[in-house]
């Protein structure tokens, strides 16, 4: 795992930054997260044996006393530090190489913890038009709030994540700007037996090509 700065300096380590060389399923992607251990949401949902997150493998991959990737959370923690403190001026914000980078997620590790974080989400995916953008959450008001505010672009697709294993979010339909809604099954819920943190990716990817 790598991560670089949307910055001008690479070697800025006060830039947003985003991880590049993703393995598994993951891989060809690129992405912006926040830490995860930093998000009060996700930090109660933990402790929420009914819910999903009470397994969450990144809360120990970048825990900082004995994760395998201390070095990546303090990017993270950064990027958590700079996305929801205010809005980011449009000059402040990345041009990403689509050629490059063309397909781009958010929240691949972490998730919203406010609407200013969302929103600058939505002003990075309207700078870049020709990378396509999905956003995924299992916080839909901060995203809904900040589509209010300053729009949905064309390229930022929203997925809404399940809270509860083998059971899909509950009135997901009812929730506006919504283009996905992912759930984690079991080998025991699960067709065929597919591996769904595979499937994450195989559903995510075609409907953005």
């Amino acid at each position: 795992m790598q991560s670089c700065t949307l910055t001008k300096s690479r070697n800025n380590i006060a830039g947003i930054h985003y991880t590049t060389n993703h393995t598994g399923k993951m891989s060809g992607l690129v992405s912006l997260s926040t830490d995860i251990n930093s998000n009060p949401l996700c930090l109660a949902r933990q402790k929420n044996g009914a819910a999903v997150c009470s397994a969450c493998f990144a809360s120990r991959m970048f825990d900082d006393n004995s994760g395998r990737y201390r070095g990546v959370n303090t990017a993270f923690k950064h990027n958590t530090e700079i996305l929801t403190a205010r809005i980011l001026d449009n000059s402040e914000l990345p041009t990403i190489d689509a050629e490059k980078y063309p397909l781009f997620r958010f929240e691949a590790y972490g998730d919203l913890i406010n609407t200013t974080q969302a929103i600058n989400y939505i002003k990075i995916a309207r700078k870049n038009p020709r990378v396509k953008f999905a956003l995924w959450s299992k916080n839909p008001a901060f995203a809904v709030a900040a589509f209010r505010i300053a729009g949905k672009p064309d390229n930022l697709q929203f997925v809404l994540s399940s809270l509860k294993l083998n059971r899909p979010a509950a009135g997901a339909d009812r929730v506006p700007y919504v283009d996905k809604v992912f759930t984690v099954y079991d080998s025991e819920h699960a067709a065929g037996g597919v591996d769904q943190l595979r499937g994450a990716v195989l559903f995510w990817v075609p409907s953005l090509l």
